[in-house]
């Protein structure tokens, strides 16, 4: 028997960033996040009972030892489970790995999904809300971001209480069908891997006492006008709720000792491009956030992508006199923008974006068993 898991990561609006509760994984505050498309950047998961006498993880092609996090997951559905044969986790990114891409979250999610219905044969290939819900509460132990993609559409991870883990679980707030006119670029500046991890970075924000009341105090409110703004399809409001957060966790990062400077100066010049464009058009069309690293995500309308990557494919941090940043799209009207648009090379020869991803929101995990 094999399950086969696919699952896309989630990149939040309104971060988790720091733990109240370090052993039950209990976040200081809620968080809310959309899940990419699939069928753009997954993380596509296999597993099958191993030959061998141990667990075996192969990521990416390349056998890796366990995570501790993931060995944790492996014993507790073993104990419910009483199932003990060795299992072969195979796993594979189609997009860069502890880059600031949110890699983590669709990783745990597709485990977890995946080792529930290898460990439960009987189980038909699907899951209830229900039951997608409380694997989040197991999922979030590996990776506390990827208890948001067992849904697709937009999620909060609700902090729940310290007193009961089970209620620090996600909750599908709409599906991707309510956000279909959502536009997403993903702006790989950096397939590295970051050098300060989301784990180490977080717990210095929930370790200072004045980062963590901001983030206490801010983040409740903030949250809530986010989630109204989303089901109301109010794009201008969320545009300034989600860069107000971003900027605060930034701030966050930056100012810790020692500080976690996770942008490059491409990310600074992205930020400055998305401003510059809604002063221009003089209305928050464009707007911008990042992850734990130099990688910005743009969302942006369907009736404004095509006029805002015109402007974008322009600059110097994606048209250098030697380089020029490619895009990758599925949707036919934007790769025939792609294929005719044109310009000249740029005027400077500096580093640029290295590749621009288009999606939008996503369904959710798919299965297959066989």
């Amino acid at each position: 028997m094999k399950v086969t898991v696919i699952t896309a990561p989630n990149i939040a609006l309104i971060k988790y960033w720091g733990k109240e509760n370090e052993e039950l994984f209990i976040p200081i505050n809620s968080s809310l996040s959309v899940t990419l498309d699939s069928k753009d950047m997954s993380t596509t998961t296999t597993l099958s009972f191993n030959e061998t006498n141990e667990d075996i993880l192969i990521l990416n092609g390349k056998q890796c030892p366990l995570a501790k996090r993931m060995t944790n997951i492996l014993s507790w559905f073993r104990g419910e489970t009483k199932e003990t044969r060795p299992i072969l986790i195979n796993t594979q990114n189609s997009f860069p790995t502890a880059a600031g891409l949110a890699s983590s979250s669709s990783s745990y999610s597709a485990f977890v999904i995946a080792l529930f219905l290898l460990l439960n044969p009987t189980h038909p290939p699907t899951l209830s809300i229900e039951e997608l819900s409380f694997l989040s509460t197991i999922s979030r132990q590996g990776s506390g971001s990827s208890c948001r993609s067992m849904f697709g559409g937009c999620v909060e991870w609700e902090k729940g209480s310290s007193s009961d883990s089970r209620s620090s679980k996600a909750v599908q707030i709409c599906t991707s069908a309510a956000l279909s006119d959502l536009e997403i670029l993903v702006c790989v500046v950096s397939s590295a891997a970051k050098s300060i991890g989301s784990t180490e970075g977080m717990q210095k924000t929930a370790n200072d006492p004045s980062l963590r009341t901001l983030r206490e105090t801010n983040v409740p409110p903030r949250l809530e006008k986010a989630k109204l703004s989303i089901l109301s399809k109010d794009f201008a409001s969320l545009a300034q709720i989600t860069m107000d957060e971003c900027t605060e966790f930034l701030h966050c990062c930056s100012t810790t000792i020692p500080p976690n400077g996770y942008l490059s100066p491409i990310s600074t010049q992205i930020i400055q491009a998305v401003n510059d464009f809604n002063t221009i058009n003089k209305n928050l069309l464009v707007f911008y956030t990042f992850d734990a690293g130099p990688n910005a995500i743009l969302f942006t309308r369907t009736g404004d992508l095509l006029s805002f990557l015109d402007y974008f494919l322009r600059k110097p941090i994606t048209n250098s006199s030697t380089k020029r940043t490619s895009v990758q799209t599925k949707d036919p009207i934007c790769s025939k923008f792609i294929e005719e648009w044109h310009t000249g090379p740029g005027e400077t020869d500096q580093e640029i974006i290295q590749t621009i991803i288009h999606t939008k929101v996503g369904e959710g995990p798919h299965i297959e068993i066989s």
